[in-house]
């Protein structure tokens, strides 16, 4: 995480729309840098760091939501952990970018972790924060409007199972 920080932040050629908030460009991850701004003005350096943290905490909630439900080895653990973490620093650098990705693949392993935990407890609860990082994938990034289908046959078929929308209702509230 140290040698990312030292690399700084880079402006790519779609990073001016969401800074500018150009109209054309998804609500999320331009309020999330207006949010940042607000706080840190233009220090790109804490950007970088916040992205990157983020991301390595998602990544960690994921694979320990993994190791919950199916049986790891300390190995795989870590082999998984860094896979996940390589477009990080192998491949694409998105911690460094400023551009929805940097927030959108963290955001993305938090409801997958949200969506495993609701198929393996059968607790909705699981599944209303797991729709919560759908929407804010989906304001951050539009062509995460794909994952609403697959949400609405999940939640069709936890209706289904239930027997009763009263009682799906009353254990997704």
């Amino acid at each position: 995480s140290l040698y990312l920080l030292t690399k700084g932040a880079v402006i790519a050629p779609d990073s001016g729309g969401y800074l500018t908030m150009s109209s054309y460009r998804s609500l999320g991850y331009p309020l999330f840098l207006k949010a940042y701004h607000f706080f840190f003005q233009d220090s790109y350096g804490v950007l970088v760091a916040i992205q990157v943290s983020i991301g390595v905490l998602a990544i960690d909630y994921f694979v320990r939501t993994l190791a919950r439900y199916f049986p790891l080895s300390c190995f795989l653990h870590m082999m998984i952990f860094l896979f996940l973490f390589a477009p990080y620093f192998v491949i694409h650098g998105i911690g460094n970018y400023v551009l929805t990705e940097a927030l959108c693949y963290p955001l993305f392993f938090m409801m997958l972790s949200f969506l495993i935990k609701t198929l393996k407890n059968n607790k909705t609860q699981s599944l209303s924060v797991a729709i919560g990082f759908a929407l804010l994938l989906t304001l951050t990034r539009s062509q995460f409007i794909f994952l609403w289908p697959g949400l609405f046959i999940l939640i069709t078929y936890l209706f289904y199972k239930e027997g009763s929308l009263r009682s799906f209702l009353g254990r997704l509230l």
